[in-house]
């Protein structure tokens, strides 16, 4: 499906940087992955897709907190 090519391109440079980058960055990285797995698992449990997207908040808290 196109979609899986349309989020892939992303996520791969996501993933590869948490290995690349240190400090600060490392951890905003790795927020951006767990809040995209949180939403999708999230959403399919629990079907109030609405709500969930609430859970994109972690990636600024995490870069305010990491500083």
């Amino acid at each position: 499906p196109g979609w899986v090519v349309f989020t892939a391109i992303p996520l791969v440079e996501i993933l590869l940087s948490i290995y690349t980058q240190e400090g600060k960055a490392k951890w905003i990285s790795i927020s951006v992955i767990f809040s995209i797995v949180a939403y999708i698992v999230l959403g399919i449990l629990t079907g109030e897709w609405w709500k969930v997207w609430l859970v994109f908040f972690i990636i600024p808290i995490v870069a305010i907190v990491a500083e």
